[in-house]
């Protein structure tokens, strides 16, 4: 907790534009709260969403685009489950479709979670924000404005796509049509008369249509010529044919309509064809002005379909289950639905919007649903480390874990910190300062460490004795993190003191023990400490300056009030370090920010200082710092 407090103290005292962590995407999770890692997991964002269904050569069906603005689910946007379900009852209140199914895809190679700004959890039903002096005695001017209170991180999972299946609706035969002009475009130029003509010359085309196709139907399936002597039967089969065929029509009827009565006026786009009647077959329609409150797109069929319900629509029905409560007790699934949005009204009570005043600064876009295609084929999968350090660093993130929990810290809780604080102070971009595990290996590490295990058979089975001394350089930090997870938390508290300042003795390492004893690996210090070292230096540098760091970033924006951090890839980035088409899209560079803050660990501040002078000339260049797999 002291070092969390610490980090916290620094950011909100120099309150910088730019945060750098000692984090890749790969460790991402460390961002995640153990202690409530489900915290409002209700909510998703996603680079895709598309409609299936929708005719693509038509030109008198609406743009997918078009429709994609009626719903609340949209690229790089958060929204939840319950909004995702709502959107099917919006498509449907088009009129134009008489069935939406939502289908979501699992995140890929590419997708990276968003985090927003909210009230910490109290356990109290009406949390109270705690005052913070340091924020609230920050000067005027400086360019940075902050909370009066602190912040907790939400957790917003990455979909890979978000897709609704439609199906185009289905109405009945269309016996008349009635058109009036509403008094908005009585200077138009345009009469009714002029207007109920195009009407009756479409219902006659249509009609003549629907014929021909009943016709075409029936001589197709042979049943003229076989049932000519049952007039009677005939006439039937041919009314219902008739019908069946016109029932198909009638929406291509209400489009053509909207489509050609609009252009006759000199701006069709700033008119509305709205269909009543629809149910009964005798329709009434009226030309009217667009109005501000009017949706950018307006179908004219909405009266019948209000609320997503209506003649022709199937109205989607979220699919419940009952919640299994204990082994005899089952709560309803409706039950189970209101506890769900009373929970989620609570919720939306806790988001924290930006700060007043608050600007972004960082200049971005999103990503193309083409772009995103195109580069989830070519983002790198993450590696597959060599079994045996797999098994050992696993064993060793328990071991340390568990000398945290002993100290009250949790996985990860410095970087929390550090993105808490950011939140506080508004800054504008958190770089993820460290190497890719997707494009950087730690071959020594894993060299080293599994042939120590192995050894050599002759020694292992012939001396006991030689083979604990070839192990031992393998063995012995994790001795010493046992040792480490077995203190008390003041123990483990006073244990990772800094006992020394960091500035001096550039030339000699600095290890705390216990925490630091991974890197007594065989080889480890190399690409765990020198070359990061030499990484993360060329990173805030280049922050500094405001050039290219070459390296991922989460960069702060708004959504729906809501502060949040967007996981992004600056532009034009060394493919290697920060691949195109990863994260939401790519972000521009903060240019001439005022101060900079590096949150790293301590093993790691003698040679990022040691290499300051020489990362200035080369901030941002890491290609020659990488090594592929």
């Amino acid at each position: 907790m002291v070092s969390c407090d610490q980090i916290k103290q620094l950011v909100r005292a120099v309150r910088p534009e730019v945060v750098m962590v000692e984090l890749c995407k790969e460790r991402l999770g460390l961002l995640v709260d153990p202690v409530n890692p489900e915290r409002r997991l209700d909510t998703w964002h996603c680079r895709k969403v598309m409609l299936d269904g929708v005719p693509a050569d038509d030109p008198l069906w609406p743009q997918q685009s078009q429709l994609l603005e009626l719903i609340a689910s949209r690229i790089g946007a958060a929204v939840t489950t319950q909004e995702i379900e709502l959107d099917c009852a919006r498509l449907l209140a088009t009129g134009l479709f008489g069935k939406a199914r939502p289908a979501a895809m699992n995140a890929g190679r590419g997708e990276a979670p968003q985090f927003g700004a909210v009230k910490p959890d109290t356990g109290d039903e009406e949390e109270q924000q705690q005052p913070n002096p340091a924020a609230a005695g920050a000067e005027a001017g400086s360019g940075v404005t902050s909370y009066t209170g602190e912040v907790a991180l939400q957790l917003v999972p990455p979909l890979g796509s978000l897709k609704f299946i439609v199906e185009p609706r289905k109405l009945p035969l269309v016996s008349s049509i009635e058109v009036r002009l509403d008094s908005s475009l009585k200077d138009a130029g345009v009469d009714a008369a002029q207007l109920q003509g195009v009407a009756s010359g479409l219902l006659e085309a249509a009609a003549a249509e629907a014929k021909a196709a009943a016709a075409a139907k029936a001589a197709a399936d042979g049943k003229a010529e076989e049932e000519k002597d049952k007039e009677k039967d005939k006439e039937e089969e041919d009314k219902e044919k008739e019908k069946a065929a016109d029932t198909d029509s009638s929406l291509k009827l209400y489009l053509q309509l909207r489509a050609q009565l609009a252009a006759a006026f000199p701006q069709p786009d700033q008119i509305v064809v709205a269909f009543s009647g629809v149910e009964s077959g005798r329709v009434e329609v009226l030309v009217r002005a667009r109005r501000d409150a009017d949706p950018a797109y307006v179908s004219g069929l909405e009266g019948s379909a209000e609320g997503g319900e209506g003649l022709g629509i199937d109205s989607f029905k979220p699919q419940r289950t009952s919640v299994q409560l204990s082994p005899g007790m089952l709560l309803p699934a409706e039950a189970a639905e209101r506890l769900a949005a009373a929970r989620s009204a609570r919720q939306a009570e806790h988001v924290l919007p930006p700060h007043a005043g608050w600007e972004r600064r960082t200049q971005f876009r999103l990503w193309s649903q083409d772009e995103v295609s195109t580069a989830d084929a070519k983002l790198p999968a993450n590696p597959v480390a060599d079994t045996f350090a797999q098994l050992m660093t696993g064993l060793y993130s328990r071991l340390q874990a568990a000398a945290g929990d002993a100290a009250g810290i949790t996985s990860g809780a410095a970087w929390r910190a550090a993105l808490e604080a950011a939140c506080e102070v508004g800054s504008q971009q958190v770089l993820l300062g460290i190497i890719s595990a997707a494009t950087h290996a730690l071959p020594d590490v894993e060299a080293a460490a599994g042939s120590a295990a192995a050894g050599d058979a002759g020694i292992v089975f012939g001396s006991a004795a030689a083979a604990l001394a070839l192990a031992w350089p393998v063995l012995a930090p994790f001795v010493e993190v046992w040792r480490f997870s077995r203190l008390s938390g003041e123990e483990v508290e006073a244990a990772v003191v800094i006992k020394e300042p960091l500035q001096e003795r550039l030339d000699q390492p600095f290890f705390v023990w216990g925490e630091d004893a991974l890197l007594k690996w065989p080889g480890a210090v190399t690409p765990l400490i020198e070359e990061r070292d030499a990484y993360m230096a060329r990173v805030v540098a280049a922050a500094a300056q405001g050039s290219n760091p070459n390296v991922p970033a989460y960069v702060a924006d708004q959504d729906d009030g809501q502060l949040i951090w967007r996981y992004m890839v600056p532009e034009g980035a060394t493919a290697s370090s920060a691949p195109a088409g990863a994260g939401d899209g790519p972000y521009v560079p903060l240019a001439g920010p005022r101060a900079v803050v590096s949150v790293v660990g301590s093993a790691h501040v003698r040679g990022m200082v040691q290499r300051w002078q020489e990362s200035l000339a080369a901030a941002g260049q890491l290609d020659e710092l990488l090594t592929a797999e």
